[in-house]
């Protein structure tokens, strides 16, 4: 299967060891999206969650 694309994750103040790779793969039925995340910050949950946007920030989004 090959990449459609490629994230690379970088963590920021709130958890600076947080580092990872995001890759997308266009199929017939969809876009398969896979995750290898480290580094990231204890959680009360045992659950994390991430978003998607277009861009580098989420600056541009309004509250």
């Amino acid at each position: 299967m090959q990449n459609s694309a490629i994230a690379l994750l970088r963590g920021g103040e709130t958890a600076p060891g947080l580092t990872g790779t995001v890759r997308f793969y266009q199929r017939r039925d969809g876009v398969l999206v896979e995750a290898e995340i480290s580094g990231l910050p204890p959680s009360r949950t045992g659950f994390y969650g991430f978003h998607i946007h277009e861009g580098t920030d989420c600056e541009h989004i309004a509250e």
